[in-house]
């Protein structure tokens, strides 16, 4: 049986080809990079940095002057990409869920005490960066009051912030 060897021209053409891929990648990469990626990242630093030193955007006294089912979307259009801040209550069932990992990183917060999840209360979906320490520093139990910082991104019936800090509220 005879093996076809290829000569040596042939290789030196596959060999040129996947160079010449890698190099087009590499500079595909570096052109994103540079308008879209940089300047994303650079807002998010931004924005964090916002949180930590709590200046945020808007200041809210209680969540319904920010969101309810009929106005989150429009809210989330105006505030988009913007930090708020605002007081209302840390809801259990959510808690709950967390800890069985079905909504991971993410609080309700209610605009009231002993508020139904699928009730049609106003309330704001915070994703908090480390929830583990969040729970341990703070011990939040149900219908706590607290204050929320973070940055307005989405919204389906309700807003949902991220990068949000949650502390007791007096």
């Amino acid at each position: 049986m005879k093996y076809y060897v290829p000569s040596g021209q042939y290789l030196s053409y596959r060999i040129n080809g996947a160079i010449l891929l890698v190099i087009s990648l590499l500079v595909a990469s570096a052109i994103l990079y540079f308008p879209v990626i940089r300047p994303n990242l650079q807002k998010q630093a931004e924005v964090k940095e916002k949180i930590e030193q709590n200046t945020p955007d808007y200041v809210f006294s209680d969540i319904s002057e920010l969101s309810t089912k009929e106005t989150a979307y429009d809210q989330t259009k105006k505030y988009d990409g913007k930090v708020v801040s605002f007081t209302g209550y840390i809801n259990e069932t959510d808690q709950e869920l967390i800890s069985k990992g079905f909504a991971p990183q993410s609080y309700a917060i209610y605009n009231k005490s002993h508020s139904d999840m699928y009730s049609d209360t106003p309330r704001v979906y915070c994703e908090v960066p480390d929830p583990e320490k969040t729970f341990s520093q703070y011990n939040f139990k149900d219908n706590d009051k607290v204050k929320v910082i973070g940055e307005v991104y989405w919204s389906d019936l309700y807003v949902h912030l991220r990068y949000c800090v949650i502390e007791p509220c007096d």
